[in-house]
């Protein structure tokens, strides 16, 4: 069976309390992410579940970036060494999906080579 080629780009997703946005930004910008979007978010999940992840304000900033794979784990730590309080709890919740479907028009036109 080939193996699949990874992606040549992923989006990341980082939720977390509104205001800190402008944290992850700088992750993201010293990590050389170009482009970024913030939205604003709030939570519609029932408030027992919102203590069991810890979230007792529904308030959320979520911002969305295209990152190279290579780049993932230097944007992680980031996040985790600007998002970790002096309890040493975490303060987002940050994950990544592969953009599988780009197209080479896409791709040529954000300067990457694939």
């Amino acid at each position: 069976m080939a193996k699949k080629p990874t992606s040549p780009l992923e989006i990341i997703c980082v939720i977390v309390a509104r205001g800190n946005n402008e944290k992850v930004a700088k992750v993201l910008t010293d990590n050389k992410v170009e482009f970024q979007v913030n939205c604003l978010g709030e939570g519609t999940s029932k408030s027992n579940v919102q203590s069991l992840f810890g979230f007792a304000l529904t308030e959320r900033d979520i911002v969305f970036g295209l990152v190279k794979p290579h780049k993932i784990k230097s944007i992680f730590e980031g996040l985790e060494n600007s998002l970790i309080d002096e309890n040493g709890e975490g303060l987002c919740i940050a994950f990544t999906l592969p953009l599988s479907s780009a197209t080479s028009t896409t791709l040529d036109a954000l300067g990457i080579k694939y």
